[in-house]
């Protein structure tokens, strides 16, 4: 099924505005259009306090002098998604938008579809002349992944009234339509749901109740429908009635063959949903209310801020786009459901034991930084619950903070503009009256702790504390087939050290056939990336095309530098170096695998090709690490 998405044609140039109410006024976001169709480029942000006073205003509309016309066609774009995919996308459809240029607007189309099943739904964007692929990314947000008030394993089922019903019957309300999916494999081994004429909603009401026990390893159970409506209702009542933020009516969707859920095109028909899947040994993600919580928090997300999915510049990847969307559903799951362990039941399937994130902790960034979206999140969301539990701060203050700021970000925001952004909104919500000046320090304080403002972007490996992280790969090739971990890492060398050893350690590729790491390595300079892509869209990335060294390798591996190696080492001096996750060429294009690593930089004082006298520790800075030196296959490529 192919859709094309078009406005119809207008005199150009033009914007769509939406008004987002919060508690310290409305923030108004202005998207650029030129006849009809979208301008890949910031929205212009303008501020207002609560009497429609204007504060201040951010960006502005490309300076457009024409457009070029495409020769690329909707179906033709297609077609080259799919050759790029080695198979058709499922419920596809294809997009028409502009891209500045200096002057000029070239045409650019994006392709979304399924690829191999609905949950992996992907976005490609190709250049409307060329037809050259401009970027590629993910179009679905996932969590890993009667009523219960929580989930199976805090509470007890328990009799509700179910708000908001269409008196017509079903379970239809005036912001979720739920219903159940049964996914059934094409001939060329897609899950496709063609339209919502391929859905079921199994709950039907006797004597107008909907009283269903759970079933939850069961692909017929109504429970799940129930369960879901509630829960999806209550967060979106809660946003309209409280906050002023309709979402919409939205498409729930339960009984999915997937151990996931996600926020996504289910359907192919350009709107967002929510759907739910179980684990093969029967733990229903749609029976946890955080997993509804969380991903209706990406609907929050998208409603308001358009955050990306990744971002690129000269030092390397930037996932901070993805994680802080993943951090505010968080935020959101924490709001409603007033916890820092986040789905303690859907975190049960496939045999483990916790939820599938725990906030109690805190996190400092970049320190605690891993590479990966969730895990990145939980940055934001440990700082969140940590101010929903100061008691100058409490939830609904967090909810008024999140809800303002919002507004504010572009798709690439980073950690850093993350964190002013959320300095400024308390600042304007102490203005407004919505909060005292006790709550006004502690948010300081909270961000503070958390490194939010400050927050950069390179690890610092000189105390000798082991660093695990994440290397994705999307299992595409030439300017795709490397890509870089979020984090550059740094050692200073100490004066007086006459050794280093830098080890990747417990390296698990996981299910991916041929992924590899590359490790990369500069002196007093950081490893510089060339970028490609589409920021406006937050797909951007990067290629690392400045460094002195290089190692590939698919296991672990141990580099000593001393004066006697190559490279040798200088004592006094920084030692810059990068990790990516590289295509050996055994991965399947469009899917996103993760090898796991841990990286640790020791250095040691005596000299590093002699026997010590001394048994040194290999825990802490100033040990040594007894690893066997691998061949080390070095490569050259700089740049001026």
């Amino acid at each position: 099924m192919l859709l094309l998405l078009a406005s119809s044609l207008h005199a150009a140039p033009g914007a769509v505005t939406t008004t987002h109410p919060w508690a310290g006024g409305t923030r108004e976001r202005s998207q650029p259009l030129w006849d009809g169709l979208p301008v890949l480029a910031d929205p212009t942000v303008a501020a207002r306090n609560g009497t429609g006073d204007l504060l201040w205003t951010r960006g502005a509309p490309p300076k457009v002098d024409r457009a070029e016309p495409p020769s690329l066609t909707p179906d033709q774009a297609l077609a080259l998604a799919s050759d790029l995919a080695n198979q058709p996308l499922g419920a596809a459809l294809v997009r028409q938008a502009w891209l500045p240029d200096g002057p000029v607007l070239r045409p650019v189309f994006g392709v979304e579809g399924a690829v191999g099943q609905p949950w992996d739904r992907w976005q490609l964007w190709f250049d409307g002349v060329t037809g050259e692929l401009l970027a590629v990314g993910p179009a679905a947000w996932s969590s890993q992944g009667l009523v219960y008030p929580s989930n199976p394993l805090e509470s007890e089922v328990e009799q509700v009234t179910l708000e908001g019903l269409d008196p017509d019957g079903g379970l239809n309300g005036p912001y979720v339509e739920a219903w159940s999916c049964a996914l059934v494999a094409d001939a060329e081994g897609l899950f496709e749901v063609g339209s919502r004429d391929e859905l079921e909603q199994l709950a039907q009401p006797e004597d107008g109740d909907y009283l269903y026990e759970p079933d939850p390893a069961a692909f017929d159970d109504p429970f799940v429908e129930v369960h879901l409506y509630h829960h999806v209702h209550r967060m979106a009542a809660w946003l309209d009635e409280e906050h002023g933020l309709d979402v919409g009516t939205l498409l729930v969707a339960g009984n999915l063959d997937m151990t996931n859920a996600f926020y996504g095109d289910l359907d192919g028909d350009g709107r967002a949903d929510l759907a739910f899947g179980q684990s093969e040994d029967g733990v229903d993600f749609g029976y946890d209310a955080d997993v509804a919580y969380h991903e209706l928090g990406h609907g929050v997300v998208a409603r308001t801020a358009g955050l990306g999915f990744m971002g690129a510049d000269a030092y390397g990847m930037d996932w901070s786009p993805g994680a802080l969307n993943e951090g505010v559903a968080d935020v959101f799951a924490i709001l409603l459901g007033g916890d820092g362990d986040m789905a303690a039941y859907a975190g049960t399937h496939s045999g483990r034991t916790d939820p599938i994130r725990e906030l109690d902790d805190d996190r400092r960034c970049p320190d605690d930084l891993r590479g990966e979206v969730h895990a990145d999140g939980e940055v934001l969301g440990a700082m969140a619950w940590n101010m929903v539990q100061d008691t100058r701060i409490g939830a609904d203050v967090v909810a008024d903070l999140f809800l303002g700021s919002l507004p504010t970000w572009r798709a690439g925001t980073s950690w850093s503009e993350a964190g002013a952004a959320l300095l400024e909104t308390a600042s304007e919500l102490a203005a407004a009256g919505g909060i005292d000046s006790s709550a006004h320090t502690a948010i300081g304080e909270h961000l503070e702790a958390a490194n939010l403002p400050g927050c950069g972007r390179v690890v610092d490996l000189t105390h000798g504390e082991p660093h695990a992280l994440y290397l994705p790969n999307l299992g595409l090739v030439d300017d795709y087939a490397l890509v870089p971990a979020g984090t550059g890492f740094q050692v200073h060398v100490p004066a007086d050290a006459t050794s280093l050893v830098v080890s990747l350690s417990e390296w698990d590729p996981g299910e991916a056939n041929g992924l590899g790491w590359t490790l990369m390595l500069r002196q007093d300079e950081p490893v510089l990336h060339e970028t490609i892509g589409l920021d406006a869209l937050g797909l951007s990335y990067a290629t690392p095309v400045t460094f002195d060294h290089a190692w590939e390798g698919a296991e672990d591996f141990g580099l000593l530098l001393d004066a006697e190696s190559t490279p040798a080492l200088v004592p006094g001096s920084t030692l810059y170096l990068a990790l990516a996750g590289r295509n050996d060429g055994g991965l399947e294009p469009l899917d996103l695998v993760f090898g796991k690593v841990t990286l640790q930089a020791l250095y040691s004082r005596f000299h590093p090709r002699q026997e010590p006298n001394c048994a040194c520790g290999t825990g802490a800075a100033g040990g040594w690490l007894l690893l066997p030196l691998l061949a080390m296959a070095a490569r050259r490529r700089l740049r001026a």
